[in-house]
């Protein structure tokens, strides 16, 4: 009983709004002129088509259906090409990724070479610092078994 008491009074409330829209609407006299205007058009629509559907309501009805087919051709038309469009762009889709998979594989496996070369070198320029402290320390020591006297040493 409250839940139908309460439709009643949305139902009112909703009228009210409506009922208070139109009379601020009418209230403008342009707009009431517009209003009057469209509605005399509307009649004159209307009284017209009901004048051509007594005349000749076989012909309206033909009209109408043929106006239906045209519509519905049309509409299948641009349905199946919209298809065919998603049906490209989703292949183009499809290649653009693969290609982009692939692509992203490739920089991967040079991206290993790179690191693995890097590392290569690395060891190697590890080695020949170490070859190089090597060969300093050598040198390093042969200077040191070398000594100058004071007293020359004479040749007879």
């Amino acid at each position: 009983m409250a839940e139908r008491k309460n439709n009643k009074v949305g139902v009112l409330v909703g009228a009210g709004a409506i009922a208070a829209g139109v009379s601020l609407l009418l209230l403008n006299t342009g707009t009431r002129t517009k209003i009057k205007d469209s509605s005399v058009q509307m009649k004159d629509k209307v009284s017209n088509y009901a004048t051509t559907v007594k005349e000749d309501p076989q012909g309206t009805k033909n009209a109408i259906i043929d106006k239906v087919k045209r519509t519905t051709a049309i509409t299948k038309d641009t349905v199946q090409k919209i298809q065919q469009i998603l049906d490209n762009q989703g292949q183009e889709i499809k290649e653009t990724t693969k290609d982009a998979v692939d692509q992203t594989k490739d920089i991967a496996k040079e991206t290993k070479t790179i690191a693995s070369t890097a590392k290569d070198a690395k060891e190697d320029f590890k080695e020949a610092g170490q070859d190089l402290k090597g060969e300093m320390k050598s040198s390093d020591k042969n200077e040191s078994d070398h000594h100058v006297e004071d007293d020359p040493v004479h040749h007879q």
